[in-house]
């Protein structure tokens, strides 16, 4: 029964359908429902005579282990001697993963193409060829090669997916180049040496001139290039060649062609080392910023009287980098240093009205527009770096990528939007033929500045969750407050005049209305008390003046060389009637008196040291003429009357000095 049981076809061992169907182990119309579910695999078709043989491999374990109770598959199927002394290596295994041909690649290794995994199973099986053929003649006995074939050719090719010839004379002819050679041999010529015979382009002069064609800045197609390297070719001699080799050339090389065809930075972009870069931890960690054109279209009425439909607001948007969240933006007809200030204002106002306070960001990273303008902004602001993005390098730029989902998110849905830029897909751009009939419907500059504030709006309104829980994450260390006086020395606009104090402050006209400002101090430190001093001590000053369009509460003095500065507040309006008084009015009036009475103290005791100063030098000169008039003491010189002479003029105003009154105390006394 088990030679009728066992067959090897094609080095894989099948079981006899009669002979499971004998055994009580399968009827043959299972047999049949299963090979046609695909759970079986006929090695042969069966019939007139010939028994159908399933492939013992593809069986289902239920079936495997009736025919398992019953049967020895391998040893009825005659186990041959080679596969016992087959044995896997690791360093076999590493050597052909390893291994690179001519043109410095790995062997190919796909499902399709398995050549690595060949090299290596044939390896292997030349070295149990080589043990068997040892112990064969350590026993004495005469080496039969054509049974060794046997062996190799009864192997299972699912088990040992090898291509060793089936031939003993070239079986024989292989072990022999194996055992002189090594691993070596076993690989193609082609992968060793390269396809010499089917190559038309060698290394040398022939690759210089391909080369050099396909690298041309005027970037022909490979046609043009086949076309002017065959007609070099013809003259010296070398292979013509076709537009399919370039190709093959062009892709190879692309690497070393790409700056010379599309220029460095289309290199830098597409075949440089791209650095992986991850979100900052907490917020005002790092802003990032720059201007976009907004693709919303609005009308306007030129002084000629006609009207366009074509115009654009430029958007300039200031990102925190820790979620993307728009923490500043600023709308203009064109990106400017002023516009890019503006975005930057409104960042801090914003920052302002989420956490109580302006805080000062710790890295910018700005493009290179405006940037000799705005450097000295950019490092004042910044507490730890300011690092510009490299010219064309967009992927350095987070914010790139956020311009284009806001316009995909937000202005696709507004019906005076224009699409995307210029480079992109026809497929993606809208019919404008349709937007343009409807032209007379765009939004006015005022309508447009409003709908993008509102777009904005709804925006941060999405965003702003996961933003709060990025601004928990900032610790209170990293929490450095940008004070009204920064502020406004960094974005403050002025106002383009001058102005000296006066005894109502500085006086502003903001808008048509005048402002008060002056300078009050705001506690009782003796810094505070001391600066206000200072600052009225230099009235002769003329004062430049910045401020905040949005907030009249604050204004910076400068003088021209900015070597002095001072933040002034709005002066505070008190009722002259006592009913009108509201709660705090008379605290704040308090504060003023208690100023005056600090700087009538000042002046005071400014006065009196310089008056005590100069009555000092007075007596000293006094007692020099007393003792000249006393005793005839002559100079170097021997002069004395002219000596004396001097002294006493010297002391002439005395008794105009000695008649005013001295100030002691304040100076307003019967005030």
């Amino acid at each position: 029964m088990p030679e009728l049981a066992t067959q090897i076809i094609n080095g894989r061992v099948g079981i006899s359908a009669q002979w499971m169907e004998a055994c009580g182990i399968a009827t043959l119309p299972s047999l049949r429902q299963k090979e046609h579910r695909m759970k079986l695999i006929p090695l042969t078709r069966g019939g007139r005579g010939v028994h159908k043989i399933y492939e013992y491999r593809s069986m289902p374990e239920e079936l495997k282990r009736k025919v398992d109770a019953q049967l020895n598959v391998y040893e009825a199927a005659k186990k041959n001697l080679l596969e016992a002394r087959i044995e896997h290596s690791a360093e076999f295994r590493q050597y052909f993963d390893e291994y690179r041909t001519a043109k410095g690649a790995h062997l190919p290794n796909s499902q399709a193409n398995p050549v690595r995994n060949t090299y290596y199973y044939n390896a292997i099986i030349l070295e149990a060829v080589i043990r068997l053929v040892k112990d064969i003649e350590l026993r004495g006995d005469k080496v039969s090669w054509e049974q060794i074939a046997e062996y190799v050719s009864t192997l299972d090719r699912l088990d040992y997916p090898f291509s060793l010839p089936e031939n003993h004379r070239k079986l024989r002819s292989k072990v022999n180049e194996y055992q002189k050679y090594g691993l070596e041999c076993l690989i193609h010529k082609n992968y060793r040496n390269g396809n010499q015979n089917a190559t038309k382009v060698f290394e040398g002069e022939q690759a210089d001139m391909l080369i050099a064609l396909i690298s041309e800045h005027r970037n022909f197609d490979c046609q043009e290039i086949a076309n002017l390297y065959n007609q070099w070719a013809t003259a010296h001699g070398w292979k013509t060649i076709t537009r399919s080799t370039v190709q093959k050339w062009a892709n190879d090389h692309r690497f070393i062609t790409e700056a010379s065809k599309h220029g460095a930075e289309a290199f830098r972009n597409r075949m440089s080392y791209t650095v992986k870069r991850k979100a900052p931890t907490a917020a005002m960690f790092m802003w990032v910023f720059d201007g976009w054109d907004a693709e919303l279209a609005y009308q306007q009425k030129g002084k000629n009287g006609r009207t366009t439909y074509h115009n654009r607001l430029t958007l300039e948007v200031i990102l925190d980098a820790a979620t993307k969240y728009p923490i500043g933006w600023a709308v203009g007809e064109a990106e400017s240093a002023d516009l890019i200030k503006e975005a930057l204002r409104n960042a801090e106002r914003h920052v302002e009205e989420l956490t109580g306070t302006m805080l000062r960001p710790h890295q910018l990273q700005c493009d290179n527009f405006a940037k000799k303008a705005m450097w000295e902004t950019y490092t004042e602001l910044a507490l730890l770096a300011v690092t510009p993005a490299r010219v064309g390098n967009a992927k350095s730029k987070i914010i790139e990528p956020w311009f284009r989902q806001f316009n995909d998110k937000k202005c696709k849905y507004a019906f005076n939007w224009t699409g995307h830029g210029v480079t992109a897909k026809k497929s993606n751009q809208p019919n404008l033929d349709i937007t343009l009939k409807n032209k007379s419907s765009f939004p006015t500059l005022e309508e447009l500045i409003e709908e993008i504030s509102l777009v904005i709006g709804q925006y941060r309104a999405e965003a702003l969750p996961a933003y709060m829980e990025a601004m928990k994450a900032l610790p209170e260390s990293d929490r450095v407050a940008l004070d009204m006086k920064q502020y406004l020395s960094l974005f403050g606009q002025s106002t383009g005049q001058t102005y000296q104090l006066q005894s109502t402050g500085i006086n502003v006209r903001i808008l048509g209305q005048k402002h008060q400002y002056d300078m009050l101090p705001a506690s009782d430190s003796e810094a505070d008390i001391q600066e206000a001093i200072r600052f009225r001590e230099k009235c002769w000053e003329k004062w430049n003046v910045k401020l905040d369009p949005l907030d009249k509460n604050f204004i910076l003095v400068e003088n021209a060389n900015q070597t002095e500065q001072f933040l002034l507040t709005l002066k505070d309006e008190q009722p002259m009637a006592l009913k009108d008084r509201k709660p705090g009015d008379y605290e704040k009036l308090a504060a003023i008196w208690k100023f005056n009475r600090e700087m009538e103290n000042y002046v005071a005791r400014a006065i009196c040291d310089h008056q005590q100063g100069a009555l000092e030098q007075i007596q000293r000169e006094r007692r020099d003429y007393e003792l000249l008039s006393k005793a005839l003491i002559t100079d170097s010189r021997g002069q004395h009357k002219s000596v004396k002479a001097g002294a006493r003029l010297a002391i002439a105003p005395v008794d105009a000095f000695e008649a005013a009154p001295k100030t002691e105390g304040s100076i307003y006394d019967e005030y």
